[in-house]
């Protein structure tokens, strides 16, 4: 009884190890924006990037 607590203790903490630098990697994000103060691109933690497009008032979003 007791080994098996032990080893689902471990087991969780392995777990948790392994996931952690995935979540400090995916709640970094950069935020541009333009000379008028919209928001123009976002950079996610992996590199990935959204462009916004505004256009006379209206915005049009690109991954790229």
């Amino acid at each position: 009884m007791v080994f098996r607590k032990v080893l689902t203790l471990v087991a969780c903490v392995l777990m948790l190890c392994a996931l952690a630098p995935t979540l400090t990697v995916a709640d970094q994000a950069q935020y541009i924006y333009d000379d008028l103060g919209r928001l123009s691109q976002v950079i996610d933690g992996e590199g990935n990037v959204a462009t916004e497009v505004w256009s006379v008032g209206r915005i049009r979003s690109e991954m790229g």
